[in-house]
């Protein structure tokens, strides 16, 4: 049950990671794009766009380790 357990535990760690990162990546992406933006509304929806995805991107990342972690309980 121990390897069983860690292949999980590593599944759904790199779920979490590929599901997160590019969140992250497009959350910079719409950050770095919005400061070239001269009207400040739209500069500040570009930054508010790019808060949002840096906020979800880890709660992403959490969400997969819980299931990760509920699966490690249930396999148990």
């Amino acid at each position: 049950m121990g390897a069983l357990r860690r292949r999980i535990n590593r599944v759904s760690h790199w779920t979490g990671l590929l599901l997160g990162l590019p969140l992250v990546v497009f959350a910079v992406y719409i950050a770095i794009s919005g400061q070239g933006m001269t009207d400040p509304d739209d500069r500040a929806e570009m930054i508010g766009a790019a808060l949002f995805f840096s906020i979800v991107a880890p709660l992403v990342y959490l969400v997969a380790r819980t299931v990760g972690w509920i699966s490690t309980e249930i396999v148990d």
